[in-house]
């Protein structure tokens, strides 16, 4: 089995491949899985972009969840 053009997430083969070179998705990535994405551990750096979205958008959910709560406690404390 040819690693070297298979989707870290999915292991698919036929979709386009993109290296998770973004810090951001490496960190979604890692709270996810437990794991972290590391050239030295001989696994692929790569997803196909149908996993790269759906990482890209764990990032923005979380973004968007840290945000509001941070708004909530200001609006809570008086401050807006």
């Amino acid at each position: 089995m040819d690693k070297s053009n298979m989707c870290r997430i999915c292991l698919s083969e036929d979709n386009e491949l993109r290296i998770v070179v973004n810090y951001h998705l490496q960190q979604i990535y890692k709270r996810l899985t437990k794991t972290p994405l590391e050239l030295e551990d001989d696994k692929p750096m790569l997803v196909c972009y149908i996993c790269h979205g759906r990482l890209s958008n764990c990032y923005r959910l979380r973004r968007d969840c840290i945000q509001s709560d941070q708004l909530f406690t200001q609006i809570l404390n008086g401050q807006i």
